[in-house]
């Protein structure tokens, strides 16, 4: 597992690779080599964070709080360059980047888990959004201002002539005093019901949205000696936690949502040994896309981001005789946030589903005519 000052020394090569690709903007060749370099220090960082979040024996997550939880600095500066991070339209749409912000997620959660919200929360405050630092050349100092030269022996200057003396203006005739008008009581009333009007900032307000998804698959035998699957779609939940809570004047918002997304190419697939081409290896694979609003944020509301998801997979057997078959079902999906002019946030999801059969049946759809041993994660 990585060091301390190892993630140091990655955290300020990252900053210094994000000042090359903003001099490189007029530039093409320098820009696009610029970004390869920075992707490739993005990929480092979540290699980094992800090796923290599998690790098994740090059971009750010492390492990764010595790591990234104290004051919380290493993981906010790892936010706010990340959320700093546009890339040009040749990698737009590299993963590596939105998965580094999701896996950047996973180790916020738990260092929220750990009872560190509030250091996590100053330490955003002060980090995000990320303000470039200036990196000086050793020697590169001010130079002295030059010398004024004055004259030894300077020549006085004149005094002014004197002014004449003006004249006194004529003092105008007193007024006579108005009559004193006799004391009365008045109640004057302004901004009736307004009540106190607080002007203190809004504090900056995180977000985190928990993605889940559930399948149930059906798997049983058919006629002529098939195999056949049916999925009738994929239940999506989405948990919305906002941290403080947004203002009374917020318009409300769902915490738990639920959604059913159909995916039409698995809804009934029928496995044949006697067609094993329609089906290669015993595998079918399909791609859902589903999006959903997560709530309407005020203007004037500093708010930031982030996801969990909790992809599930398993599997359904089928006996003939003492041979075992399975279908295994596995599932992971991508979700990226974005606020338009009128603070909508919304979550956009891409739900990866793969089946495959193992055991007994997979024979009659490998090539080699050998079952495809069960796969475990």
């Amino acid at each position: 597992m990585a060091t301390a000052g190892a993630i140091d020394s990655l955290l300020d090569i990252i900053e210094q690779t994000l000042l090359k690709v903003d001099d490189a903007n007029g530039s093409m060749v320098k820009l696009q080599r610029a970004e390869t370099d920075l992707l490739s220090l993005i990929e480092k960082a979540r290699d980094t964070m992800m090796a923290c979040v599998r690790d098994k024996d740090d059971k009750d997550r010492k390492k990764m709080i010595e790591l990234f939880g104290g004051d919380c600095v290493r993981i906010s500066r790892m936010r706010a360059y990340l959320e700093a991070t546009k890339l040009s339209e040749k990698h737009r749409a590299d993963q590596r980047l939105p998965m580094c912000l999701s896996t950047c997620d996973t180790v916020e959660q738990v260092l929220v888990e750990k009872g560190m919200g509030d250091h996590l929360r100053e330490a955003s405050q002060r980090i995000v959004p990320w303000q470039p630092r200036q990196f000086k050349a050793p020697g590169d100092e001010p130079a002295a201002p030059a010398p004024v030269l004055v004259s030894a022996t300077p020549t006085p200057a004149r005094a002014p002539a004197p002014e004449p003396p003006k004249a006194p203006e004529p003092k105008p005739d007193p007024k006579p005093e108005p009559k004193s008008a006799p004391a009365t009581t008045a109640n004057v009333v302004t901004n009736a019901g307004s009540g106190y009007v607080s002007t203190e900032p809004e504090p900056k307000r995180n977000i985190v949205v928990t993605i889940k998804t559930e399948l149930e698959p059906a798997f049983d035998f058919g006629p002529g000696g098939t195999m056949v699957m049916k999925l009738s779609g994929i239940l999506v939940k989405l948990s919305t936690a906002c941290d403080p809570p947004l203002p009374s004047n917020a318009k409300p918002f769902e915490a738990e949502q639920e959604f059913l997304l159909s995916v039409p190419e698995v809804a009934e697939v029928v496995f044949d040994p006697k067609n094993p081409g329609a089906i290669p290896e015993g595998k079918v694979q399909a791609l859902a896309r589903g999006e959903g609003k997560v709530m309407e944020i005020p203007g004037n509301i500093d708010v930031g981001v982030g996801s969990q998801t909790m992809a599930p997979w398993g599997c359904q057997k089928l006996m003939e005789g003492k041979n075992e078959t399975e279908v295994q079902v596995h599932s992971n999906f991508a979700a990226s946030e974005t606020e338009d002019e009128n603070q909508l946030l919304e979550i956009k999801l891409q739900i990866h589903f793969t089946a495959w059969l193992t055991g007994h049946g997979s024979a009659k759809f490998q090539p080699d005519g050998y079952p495809l041993a069960a796969f475990r994660t």
